[in-house]
C-alpha cells in the first residue's frame, strides 16, 4: 500500500512541477528567467552538496560563494536581454564572463592553504561546463533579437 502512496505523492508533485514549468515558460520573460534562475540555483547546490558532502568546509564556502560566482554569466545575460543595461556587443565578452567564476575559485583556493585545492576548482568548472552554459544558452536561445520565443523551449521539453 505504501508503494502507491508514494506514487500519487511522486504524480503530483510531478504534474504541479509541470504546470509551474510552463506557467513560467509562457506568461512572461522575467518570470521565464527567475524560473530558469531557481532551477539553476537548485542545481548548483545540489552538485556542491554531493561533490562536498565530507567536506563541511568547503560545503559551506560553496554553497554560496559558490553559487554566487556560477550565476554571474546567467544573471548577465538576464539583464542583457531583458534590457536593463545595453552593453556594447563584442564576441569576446562571453569567453570573458564565463571564465570569472574560474579564476576566482582559483584565488579563494589558492589564499586558503588546505589540501586537495584543485579537486575543489575543478567541481566549480564542472558545475559551470554542465549546468550554467546550458542554462544560459537555452535563455540565450528563447530571448533573442526578434523577440520571446517560449515554443523554443517547450519544444526541447517535449523532445526530452
Amino acid at each position: 500500500m505504501s508503494r502507491f502512496k508514494t506514487l500519487g505523492t511522486r504524480a503530483t508533485t510531478a504534474t504541479i512541477f509541470a504546470i509551474v514549468m510552463i506557467a513560467g515558460i509562457y506568461i512572461h520573460p522575467i518570470l521565464f528567467f527567475l524560473l530558469f534562475g531557481l532551477i539553476l540555483c537548485i542545481g548548483l547546490k545540489e552538485l556542491f552538496e554531493l561533490t562536498f558532502s565530507k567536506d563541511q568546509k568547503s560545503l559551506h564556502d560553496y554553497r554560496f560563494i559558490g553559487i554566487g560566482l556560477c550565476l554571474i554569466p546567467f544573471l548577465y545575460l538576464c539583464v542583457e536581454k531583458s534590457g536593463l543595461i545595453s552593453l556594447p556587443e563584442n564576441q569576446y565578452i562571453w569567453l570573458c564572463i564565463f571564465s570569472i567564476p574560474v579564476f576566482m575559485a582559483f584565488l579563494i583556493e589558492l589564499l586558503g592553504k588546505e589540501m586537495q585545492q584543485f579537486s575543489r576548482v575543478s567541481v566549480v568548472a564542472l558545475g559551470i561546463a554542465y549546468l550554467v552554459l546550458p542554462v544560459t544558452l537555452v535563455c540565450d536561445l528563447v530571448l533573442n533579437k526578434t523577440g520571446f520565443h517560449p515554443n523554443i523551449i517547450m519544444g526541447l521539453l517535449c523532445l526530452i
